[in-house]
């Protein structure tokens, strides 16, 4: 009986130290990036006649557009940065079809492979011709 007693005083104590020494779980609210922050990107031809594919996708902080828009999308682009391609729809240098792109209604000043994104912005790639 109190070989048993011994052997499980020695356990407990066993368990107490094992579970009390081990790592704590991270706290997912003190990470910098929120897994719930999203961004739309729709890819359209003719100024939004013809969707080509909508997509609500996640983002981290400081994800650039370009990185983002690979990530979920086919896409080719030029050694310069250029899009020329999403999802096998190719600009047409004859025609003077390119790919364009807005956030939240605006046209960026700088390329997509410079422009950080924001939870809750709405990207429009467009393929139209230039006025």
């Amino acid at each position: 009986m109190k070989k048993q007693i011994i052997l499980l005083f020695t356990l407990l104590i066993s368990l107490t130290i094992l579970f009390g020494c081990a790592e704590p779980e991270p706290n997912d609210s003190t990470s910098e990036s929120n897994s719930d922050d999203t961004v739309t990107i729709t890819i359209s031809k003719d100024n939004g006649a013809e969707v080509i594919s909508t997509k609500s996708v996640g983002i981290e902080q400081d994800d650039v557009l370009l990185d983002v828009l690979r990530e979920n999308f086919e896409v080719e682009v030029t050694s310069a940065g250029f899009v020329t391609s999403i999802e096998g729809i190719s600009q047409d240098d004859d025609q003077q079809l390119y790919w364009l792109y807005e956030v939240n209604g605006e046209s960026p000043n700088v390329g997509a492979g410079e422009y950080n994104l924001s939870p809750d912005d709405v990207v429009v790639f467009d393929l139209h011709g230039m006025d």
